[in-house]
């Protein structure tokens, strides 16, 4: 994700300065020009940019092409992507990732609310303009119960700036508050009529506001019921745990209280009624929520994390939960209200025992004058701080000044973007209808599952040929291989109206009123998770929406995802040369290929059933010199430099057994990807060469992988993934591929390379 024509896009005169000005107009005309003629003329640049590109690609050898080049509109545009994101000044023996990736950064520059950009996250927004305007379109189906209507009403009432800002904080005075029986700053609430778990019902499952924990429903150890999963809740949407009680951070949190106040002050301002004290009530009101969340914080740091969710330590049942915490929570009551199919001898998931059990004394132990008071305040912030972009543009305005504080971003996206993300969370089975039906050609799909045939075809090579893995537990991972399911493009139900309009019959929406859509979508919310508990595993269901570009694997499953989002140019394309589609898809399919029998997939049977591990002890053991390779070659690296808060450089050292399975699973994933084009190619023969690049298909197929991995992050956001651990991708590219001797012959590469590793590990 990074540059080599940085001037002249910082510069766009020097490219279309002549034509703008041979075309003879004046200052004076173009402030006269409609919108329509703004966008011809940025068609027109946009189309002349690209003729440029594709010529210096052309003119490297003077429009000749030698019959074993292709010459076709999709190589054409492959190659001159390509092109576009390398930096050839950079040697792909000693930096390979910049090599490929090195004009990403400087010619994707990171836009309006985006602290990073990615390969598949440019891929993303790409689908998502695609939406746009699918969305802004009349009605295909316009019957009241149509999904598509529904869909499109909601999204409408969303960008209803006009509608809002006449409303400023009255949705959340007038339906919020009064369910919570008034609130404490504007002395509308009653401390003696507070109860704990009646509050807890309507913030929980009502108003769908996570105060003290989150819950989901997932599937249980048999795979085949689902089950309620209790999570910790509790810190704002800007902080992590961490930050509420590690040193150094005093400015975020000090930020993060004029955050409170300001919306505080808000809601007073749109209350009417003068309060006379507000300045106390509201310090004590911030005081209260912030004291709760940072309890909170230290009592989710203290816990610890539950190592298997399955395993029958990890559940209880909800009337012994009761007995063991006092009852100070009626969890019982809890999800009875909020699933009708749960009793008190229903069991439900801990994710973290110690925090859920850590509840009861947290809020026994404190101070019995105060307690209903900061209780009410800190749940009321909660749902301001969920409630409030939802509101007026001040509202908007606040969340954003403290987002700058987090992130370092001072622009944003806009309301058309928060608006489709929401929408996209709550509707994403008619979202995905709108872009199937108008931008996913079945060929796609059909030459994907191709790959996937060959892919699979090269695993059961290497198993064979494997010297680490006993005979026993090749067989195993063998068949779970050949087992593996695909899911590819998009489900069938996509195409079919009436099947969608069921999925949201028990939805209303109004589409000139927003706030109270959103009410209505948190009791569809319910429904559909207690649909899922009482209906059981759906093994049809897609995790996935599907336009996004993301691809999975399910181990409970023993299932592949790849959306029809992913399957575009330049991640893949029917008519792209199938060493780009090997190199960026198939390396990625192999990767998770890798997850399904690596040592956490032998937990995991080609059934999709739970188990201890089919891995034999012997074969357990010779994984561990493996792993030891791996780690031995991570461990003393690092990522940076970073700037700190304090304004200081810093490495971050990588965690190399964090990262180790990950590690083998990336460098594996590139060699059943290059044993699987290979194979192909020996099936249909050579293909034509990339144009004028100058490269063998060898090549580009690991340009193409460094391609797929391209990024640009501002420096917050990549100290924060470094801080949690996550290696980037240039560092994992270049480190994965450094252990393939194939890309080292393929680029040439000589010992003592930094792309060529001293020493090399088994892996697969």
């Amino acid at each position: 994700m990074e540059e080599t024509k940085e001037d002249n896009l910082k510069h766009p005169s020097s490219v279309f300065g002549n034509m703008v000005s041979g075309l003879s107009f004046s200052k004076n005309d173009l402030k006269n020009w409609s919108k329509r003629e703004y966008i011809l003329l940025g068609v027109l640049a946009g189309t002349f940019f690209i003729m440029i590109v594709l010529a210096g690609v052309l003119g490297a050898k003077k429009s000749y092409s030698p019959p074993d080049t292709c010459t076709s509109y999709q190589c054409l545009e492959s190659a001159a992507y390509v092109r576009y994101t390398m930096n050839t000044t950079f040697d792909p023996c000693n930096d390979f990732y910049q090599y490929a990736c090195g004009a990403y950064a400087s010619t994707r520059p990171l836009t309006p609310g985006r602290t990073s950009r990615t390969t598949m996250g440019d891929l993303y927004y790409k689908n998502q303009e695609r939406l746009k305007n699918l969305m802004e379109a009349p009605y295909n189906r316009d019957a009241e119960w149509s999904s598509e209507r529904k869909l499109k009403d909601l999204f409408r009432s969303c960008i209803n700036d006009y509608k809002t800002e006449q409303l400023l904080g009255q949705p959340f005075i007038q339906k919020i508050l009064p369910k919570m029986q008034g609130w404490y700053v504007l002395d509308t609430w009653e401390q003696n009529t507070f109860d704990l778990n009646a509050a807890l019902k309507i913030v929980q499952t009502d108003l769908w506001v996570a105060a003290f924990w989150t819950n989901s429903v997932g599937m249980d150890i048999d795979m085949k019921t689902n089950i309620v999963q209790l999570h910790p809740a509790g810190a704002s949407k800007f902080l992590r745990w961490s930050q509420y009680i590690t040193p150094g951070n005093q400015r975020y949190l000090n930020d993060y209280k004029k955050f409170m106040r300001r919306l505080a002050n808000l809601i007073i301002r749109d209350y009417k009624p003068i309060i006379t004290d507000k300045d106390i009530r509201i310090e004590q009101f911030v005081n209260d929520a912030f004291t709760m969340e940072t309890k909170l914080a230290q009592l989710y740091n203290d816990s610890k994390v539950t190592n298997d969710r399955y395993s029958e330590e990890s559940k209880i049942v909800l009337d012994d939960l009761n007995a063991q915490t006092g009852t100070v929570i009626d969890w019982a009551a809890q999800m009875k209200y909020e699933f009708k199919s749960i009793t008190g001898a229903s069991k439900v998931i801990l994710y973290k025992k110690e925090f859920i059990y850590g509840l009861s004394n947290l809020i026994t132990n404190l101070p019995s004058a105060d307690k209903t008071r900061v209780l009410h305040n800190y749940m009321v912030w909660r749902l301001l701080e969920r409630y409030a972009p939802e509101l007026s543009w001040e509202y908007v305005h606040a969340n954003r000044e403290y987002y700058v504080d987090v992130f370092g971003v001072e622009q944003f996206s806009g309301k058309w973007n928060y608006c489709f993300g929401y929408v996209n969370r709550m509707m994403p089975e008619a979202m995905g209808s709108l872009f199937v039906r108008d931008h996913f050609p079945t060929e796609n799909k059909q030459k994907a599952v191709e790959i996937t045939t060959y892919l699979r075809s090269a695993v059961i090579d290497e198993l064979n040929a494997n010297t680490w893995m006993n005979s026993d537990t090749k067989k195993i991972a063998i068949q779970k291989i050949t087992k593996l399911i695909y899911k590819i493009g998009f489900p069938a139900f996509m195409l079919d109206g009436d099947q969608l309009d069921k999925i949201y019959k028990e939805l209303a929406i109004n589409k000139t009123d927003y706030f109270q859509n959103i009410l209505n979508i948190n009791q569809f919310q319910k429904v559909y998770y207690e649909n899922q508990l009482e209906g059981g595993v759906d093994r049809t269901r897609w995790i996935f929406k599907t336009f996004d570009t993301n691809m999975a694997l399910l181990y409970y499953w023993n299932e592949i995802i790849v959306p029809a989002g992913f399957l575009q140019s330049p991640l893949y394309d029917y008519h792209m040369p199938h060493y780009m589609n090997f190199g960026s898809m198939g390396s990625l399919i192999g990767k998770y290929l890798t997850f399904s029998i690596d040592q956490y997939g032998s937990k995991w049977t080609a059934e999709g059933t739970r188990t201890a591990s089919w891995w034999s002890n012997g074969t357990y053991t010779a994984y561990q010199k493996v792993k030891k390779c791996v780690v031995n070659y991570y461990s003393n690296r690092t990522q940076g430099p970073f700037q700190t808060l304090d304004g200081d450089s810093k490495m971050i050292p990588i965690n190399a057994e964090l990262n180790v399975d990950r590690s083998i699973a990336i460098t594996t994933g590139v060699k059943l990807a290059l044993r699987a084009y290979e194979k192909w190619e020996h099936d249909h023969g050579v293909e034509k060469a990339a144009p004028s690049l100058g490269l063998s298909n060898e090549q580009m197929f690991y340009i193409a992988h460094a391609q797929s991995r391209c990024f640009n992050r501002n420096n917050n956001q990549r100290y924060y993934n470094a801080l949690n651990g996550l290696v980037e991708y240039d560092t994992q590219t270049n480190l994965a591929l450094s252990q393939i001797p194939e890309f080292q012959q393929a680029f040439k590469c000589k010992a003592g390379s930094k792309m060529v590793a001293a020493s090399k590990c088994a892996y697969y």
